[in-house]
Formats: structure tokens, C-alpha cells, sequence
């Protein structure tokens, strides 16, 4: 009896060590970045889906062919993917990174994608692709920055396009598949989520950023009291906002009201705000004659007055 077992442990052991030389050792480490991928039993038109994987999931490539690899997924199955669905290492690094970065930026303005909209990890068409994101996806405006483009015209004979300068925007937002992510898309694929004076009032207006300075109570409830940074014009400018406009509630007219106007800045945001018990401060940096200066300024109960160095 004795005798059996320790056969049929040793026929265990190599049974073991047969199929662990029988599996591939995979090429490298990549990681899901689709929200919803099938892994197929094969490379053809005909075939069955053998798992499915979400963004993050790490899978080992055992092979590549043509735009297709075959991987093994951390279950144990193996089947084949589509290029396009892998995330190297070093991408997935850049976008906990652009994460971590994003957590520590105020967020300048909300709203959500027009159109299906490619998430990357610079500002630029031509970079890394994180995820795609569905039209209505609400996101949160950290950053802006510009990006010279040059569009290919794609016919032989036809003279290039002369280059266009696009605005990007840094923004955070949470996929339902891909958890927390973060990353520069086209700034005119962004509908804005502007407070009603903003829209009504700033008609022509690019608002580039926004913010509830404080609240009043009216007889029908409280309004808030708003800053918008913005300016007027086609996209690809240098500065971030040429103008500013604070607008209040009047409490006699119950009506909005364009409290303070100021023109022909060149800022830069962010703009940050400081919210007290009876005032709100706000700042950022603006290009001017003399260079780059900052500007402060303090909103209490209906009036804005700026702040200067003596």
C-alpha cells in the first residue's frame, strides 16, 4: 500500500512538472484597456468567446501576429485579442500617474463628452490612447493646453492644409468599467456645464473656467454668485482667458446682473479660490506688459475689488 502511494505521488510530481514545460512562457505583461474585451479561441470569423476582460485586467502575450495577439489571462485561459485592446506596462504607469497628478489639480470647470471621445495620456492626436469615452460622460476640467495640428489632405496633388491650432483639456472622470481615469482630450469635444447667468448673460463667451463664489438667500430659495474666465474667438489661442465677468443675484430685481468686468487679460489657469466665512478670494497668473504677474482679487457679499502690492 505504501508502495502505491509514493508511485502516485511521484506520477503527481511529474504529471505537475510536464505541464508547467508544457505552458509558454509569455513574451511580456500587458493590461486590458477596452472596457469590455473578449478573448476568442481563435483568429477567424467563425470562433466563440473562451473569457471576457475589463480595463486593468493583466494578461501574459504568449504571441503576436499581425494586429492580433494570443494571451493567457490570470484564470488560466488563452485565446486571442486585438492589438489595439493591449496596454504596454509603461502606458499603465503614465496613466496612475496622470491620476495621481489629476487628484492634486482644482478643478477649473465641469461638464461632459459631445461624441465618443479618445482619452490619451498628452495632449496631442498622435498620443497614447487610455480609454474611449461615450458621448455624455460627465468630467471635471483641470487644465488646458494648445497643440499644433497639421491635417493631411489624403489625395495626391491636393496642397496640405496649412497647420491649426487645437486646445486640449486635462480631465478626470469615472468610467463605469475603468474606475477612475484621467487624461487630455479635444477641448471641443467638452459641452460645458455652465450656471445659468453664465449662459444667459456671457452669449459670444468661451468659457474656459467657472466657480461659485459664494450663496444668498432670496425669497425663493438661495442663488449662487459666479466667476467665468473666458474669451472670445476661435480656439488655439495663446492665452488660456483674455476676460473675466462676476455675476450676482439682485435681490430687489430677483434677476442676475454682470457685477465686474474686466477685458484684455492674457491668464492662465488655474485660478485658484479661497471660500471664507464672509468673503471669497481668487488669483492667477496673467501675462502683461511687464511679464507674468499675479492677480488677486476679493469678493464680498455683491462687490469685487482686486488686491495690489504697494
Amino acid at each position: 500500500m505504501r508502495r502505491v502511494v509514493i508511485i502516485l505521488a511521484v506520477f503527481v510530481v511529474l504529471a505537475v512538472a510536464w505541464w508547467a514545460l508544457k505552458r509558454e512562457t509569455p513574451l511580456e505583461r500587458a493590461y486590458i484597456r477596452g472596457r469590455t474585451v473578449n478573448v476568442w479561441n481563435r483568429v477567424a470569423q467563425v470562433r466563440e468567446p473562451v473569457a471576457t476582460l475589463r480595463y486593468g485586467d493583466v494578461v501574459g502575450v504568449l504571441e503576436r501576429r499581425a494586429e492580433n495577439a494570443r494571451v493567457r489571462t490570470a484564470q488560466g485561459d488563452e485565446g486571442w485579442v486585438n492589438e489595439r485592446h493591449l496596454m504596454s506596462p509603461e502606458l499603465w504607469e503614465k496613466t496612475a500617474a496622470l491620476v495621481e497628478s489629476a487628484c492634486s489639480k482644482a478643478v477649473q470647470g465641469r461638464g461632459q463628452t459631445k461624441v465618443l471621445s479618445n482619452l490619451r495620456t498628452e495632449p496631442g492626436r498622435e498620443a497614447p490612447r487610455i480609454v474611449q469615452l461615450s458621448a455624455g460622460v460627465p468630467v471635471e476640467i483641470l487644465a488646458r493646453q494648445v497643440v499644433e495640428y497639421k491635417p493631411s489632405s489624403g489625395e495626391e496633388g491636393k496642397p496640405e492644409e496649412s497647420a491649426r491650432r487645437e486646445d486640449w483639456v486635462l480631465v478626470r472622470t469615472s468610467d463605469p468599467d475603468a474606475g477612475e481615469v484621467a487624461g487630455w482630450v479635444l477641448g471641443r469635444f467638452i459641452e460645458p456645464a455652465l450656471p445659468d447667468p453664465l449662459r444667459n448673460l456671457g452669449a459670444g463667451i468661451r468659457w474656459m473656467a467657472w466657480f461659485e463664489l459664494n450663496r444668498v438667500m432670496d425669497e425663493n430659495g438661495e442663488r449662487g454668485q459666479f466667476l467665468g474666465v473666458g474669451t472670445i474667438g476661435p480656439e488655439g489661442g495663446a492665452c488660456d482667458f483674455t476676460l473675466m465677468r462676476v455675476y450676482t443675484w439682485n435681490l430687489k430685481r430677483h434677476r442676475y446682473e454682470t457685477a465686474y468686468v474686466e477685458s484684455f487679460l492674457c491668464g492662465r489657469l488655474p485660478v485658484a479660490i479661497t471660500a471664507g466665512d464672509k468673503e471669497t478670494t481668487f488669483s492667477f497668473a496673467n501675462i502683461g506688459r511687464r511679464g507674468e504677474e499675479k492677480r488677486e482679487y476679493i469678493f464680498r457679499q455683491n462687490i469685487v475689488r482686486r488686491l495690489r502690492k504697494p
